[in-house]
């Protein structure tokens, strides 16, 4: 009951405004300092970029001018580059997906120090990754022709070459897909690419979303959900990946698909989001109230990587060395992560660790 009313109290703080959905306008663009390319941001809202295993850290907020901090030590990367970055929520970490390396069957996550790239390699599969709190890395994943995985790293595994990294969600039918964690520690994901040898009622693009009360009983309990049976469905969007939210909790979808999903960035209305977890079902892909679509590259087909920056409220859609940007009217006047937020999430990932020690020592 004490941990019921905690967990509940926690999440209430993690609300905060930022853009609205109709704001959201193409501002222009700028380039990588190299490509390949993968991007996050600090928590003072400077860029990271990941070319391959150089780090780069943008000079100041908006300078679009970079850095070389360094490389990456041992890594096996093949030259398309590595599959995902993301900053620790404390920005003192970078998680990095290798993408199987050279040989593309060589899985591993490197967790580094951002002050002087010092780290670890752990074997784990992998397509992209999300940090859930300090010590934490939720990564999707799976084997063409098997149902696709969530996992969660815990990145203070004492053997690399076999972490504690247990199955949240199992069951995909298809490919893997984004990661995302909306102000509530709801997990979202998706099949980014229907296979016609699983079983499944999900599609390329659907995207579900777990309640973190859900989705952490089952890391604590290690008892994965299965996808297809269970979860919200939000919506069938592009290829459901990358997921990224912003503070005002619209979701923003990359990839790619045919038709209207062919060639564009969506992000999906927080209204809209919020219906569905309340039982009001789907998101209606094709009404511009609810999903609003950008091209920022007219001048070729692209399939897009998305990320959002929570302190410039700009999102960045790539393909290339190219990054365009999505903002509101409004971008970088008001921070828009809230620190009771982030408080709120930090201290609900304690009750979580509480629960895993307390449901290891009863095992």
């Amino acid at each position: 009951m004490h941990i019921r009313l905690m967990v509940a109290t926690l999440l209430a703080t993690t609300t905060v405004n930022a853009a609205n959905f109709n704001d959201y306008t193409e501002q222009g663009s700028f380039t990588a300092p190299a490509s390949p390319t993968l991007i996050d941001n600090l928590p003072d809202g400077r860029l990271l970029i990941l070319s391959v295993d150089n780090v780069y850290i943008e000079d100041a907020v908006d300078s679009r001018t970079f850095t070389l901090a360094g490389s990456l030590p041992g890594g096996d990367f093949s030259s398309f580059g590595g599959a995902f970055v993301a900053v620790s929520p404390d920005g003192s970490r970078i998680a990095v997906g290798n993408g199987g390396g050279a040989s593309f069957i060589n899985f591993e996550v490197g967790i580094f120090n951002i002050s002087d790239l010092t780290g670890t390699w752990f074997t784990a599969s992998h397509f992209v990754g999300e940090w859930v709190d300090n010590a934490n890395v939720a990564l999707s994943a799976g084997v063409f022709g098997q149902p696709a995985i969530v996992t969660i790293l815990d990145t203070a595994s004492a053997n690399p070459s076999s972490p504690v990294n247990p199955t949240v969600i199992n069951g995909i039918g298809g490919a893997s897909a984004g990661i995302a964690l909306d102000a509530d520690g709801n997990l979202y994901t998706g099949n980014g690419f229907e296979d016609a040898d699983v079983m499944t009622d999900s599609m390329t693009g659907t995207i579900k979303a777990f309640t973190s009360a859900d989705w952490m009983l089952a890391w604590t309990t290690e008892t994965p959900i299965n996808f297809e049976a269970n979860g919200f469905d939000v919506a069938t969007i592009l290829s459901a990946s990358p997921l990224a939210f912003d503070a005002m909790g619209n979701l923003f979808a990359g990839g790619g698909n045919f038709g209207v999903d062919a060639d564009n960035v969506a992000v999906i209305n927080a209204s809209a989001i919020n219906d569905v977890l309340s039982g009001g079902g789907p998101v209606d892909a094709l009404d511009p109230s609810q999903v609003r679509r950008f091209d920022p590259d007219t001048d070729a087909s692209n399939f897009y990587s998305v990320t959002h920056n929570p302190l410039t409220d700009e999102t960045y859609a790539w393909d290339s060395g190219t990054i365009h940007i999505i903002a509101p009217a409004s971008a970088n006047a008001v921070p828009a992560t809230s620190a009771y937020a982030m408080a709120g999430m930090s201290l609900l990932m304690l009750v979580v660790a509480s629960m895993r020690i307390r449901s290891q020592q009863h095992a």
